[in-house]
């Protein structure tokens, strides 16, 4: 197979895993991976690999490949890795620790904060709830939220992915097996069922749930109850509830799967908007996902450039949070600069619009905050001088009351002196740069104005 046909592959099919030789017919497969994260999204890759591109394949584990084998490689071996990784991926436990800055960071919209809402008072009840959304858009990290705030978050949070459940083995993942030995009697292998005890199982991509096991997992949630494989005459109780999530929506998974099976888990339905219907959600998430990928990657974490970030407010992220995550994985897998630069982030070519251009190249001046500090700084001073330093008059100009002046003053860093001789009074103020004077070239140094005595 050869780049073209890979890439194809990719934006039109939905993979458990992945083997690729680091080295494909017509090019670098490297290439392909840094620029289709979003085909891509969580989809474990393993790389197979010559002796002289292990350099390479050790590079692309740390920018998120599951791992790679040199060859020639023992078939076998390579296949048990791949039963473990999607075996791994299959029924994932809830991390000891939880990046919240993340969660919180996906809320700043207006749409995200309405979300939030619905979240905290559904968080308060035991209904099992249907979160729609585009695939990568963070339907997990909502389902995780409802969990961590509701009465189970001491529970635990059991993630399944649905396709992981097909064949022989999708069976013993969801309801657990017993194994019976003549010679060690009975062992039990745990599901996610009896994994998820009394807490949350989450149940992800649900439109890819087994159309064989459908039956039996509507007979657990009307009963209550489940057997292990192996042993139908112990029963345990299921007392977890259901987060269900899917880039379908409910009504199109009746018309596909069992009706009776999405009646039961889509008693509410909850929809994530994708990430570019909240471009406001975009700078806090890099920022809260940037300490968190440098950590995952053992590398210190980069600032980005204005220009860069302008071109993530304007690109459509049709893999959404993941695309976002990889494409920063990436950029600080390969950025050769200080900073994350648009050329690290996207290798196709982003256009910005002629005004958003035009607002990078003011990236240098001071922030908004800055401004309006510096100009209101220059405001009170030349009040001041002008009212030789009286405070009632200053404030009077001004329209403010004297205890919001000396308020501001004190925050600004001026402080008035007492009046000399010579002068009215005076007073000090820290080095912001060039005065307004100074820009302005209208102050010399024996010029004797009332804005000469302002001590900067």
């Amino acid at each position: 197979m050869n780049r073209v046909q890979a890439s194809a592959l990719l934006r039109s099919l939905r993979f458990e895993a992945i083997v690729s030789a680091v080295r494909l017919p017509d090019g670098d497969c490297e290439q392909i991976f840094r620029e289709a994260p979003s085909c891509l999204g969580s989809t474990p890759i393993i790389f197979t690999t010559a002796r002289g591109d292990i350099d390479k394949a050790v590079r692309l584990v740390k920018a998120g490949a599951a791992d790679y084998v040199q060859k020639p490689y023992d078939v076998p071996a390579l296949v048990a890795r791949l039963r473990q990784i999607i075996a791994d991926r299959g029924a994932r436990n809830d991390a000891p620790k939880e990046n919240t800055a993340v969660t919180d960071a996906i809320m700043i919209s207006r749409s995200m904060i309405d979300l939030k809402k619905r979240v905290e008072r559904l968080a308060a009840c035991t209904v099992n709830v249907f979160i729609n959304g585009e695939t990568g858009s963070g339907k997990e990290i909502i389902a995780r939220q409802m969990h961590r705030l509701s009465a189970r978050a001491d529970e635990p949070f059991v993630a399944v992915r649905c396709g992981s459940l097909a064949g022989q083995d999708g069976e013993r993942r969801l309801f657990g097996e017993a194994i019976r030995s003549a010679a060690n009697g009975s062992k039990f292998r745990r599901g996610a069922l009896e994994q998820a005890g009394r807490g949350t199982l989450f149940l992800d991509e649900i439109s890819e749930f087994p159309a064989n096991l459908q039956a039996h997992l509507i007979q657990v949630i009307d009963s209550g109850r489940f057997a292990h494989i192996g042993d139908t005459e112990t029963e345990f109780p299921f007392g977890a509830r259901i987060l269900a999530g899917s880039h379908l929506t409910a009504a199109t998974l009746r018309e596909r799967m069992s009706p009776d099976l999405i009646n039961l888990i889509a008693v509410v339905e909850i929809t994530v908007p994708p990430l570019r219907e909240r471009r406001d959600d975009i700078e806090p998430l890099v920022n809260a996902l940037l300490p968190d990928v440098a950590a995952d990657l053992g590398t210190p974490p980069l600032a980005i450039d204005a220009e860069a970030l302008a071109a993530m407010r304007v690109h459509d992220w049709p893999g959404n949070v993941r695309e976002l995550r990889n494409r920063l994985a990436q950029a600080l897998t390969f950025a050769t600069g200080s900073k994350i630069g648009m050329a690290d982030l996207f290798h196709e070519e982003i256009a910005l619009p002629e005004e958003i251009a035009e607002t990078v190249n003011l990236a240098d001046r001071l922030s908004l905050n800055d401004a309006r500090a510096e100009a209101e700084r220059e405001r009170i001073v030349e009040a001041l001088a002008l009212n030789l330093g009286r405070i009632g008059r200053t404030a009077e100009s001004l329209g403010v009351s004297r205890v919001t002046l000396w308020t501001k003053m004190k925050r600004l860093g001026l402080s008035l002196q007492p009046p000399s001789k010579d002068n009215a009074a005076t007073f000090d103020r820290p080095a912001y740069g060039r005065s307004l004077e100074q820009r302005r070239g209208t102050t010399s140094a024996r010029d004797n104005s009332p804005k000469a005595i302002i001590k900067r």
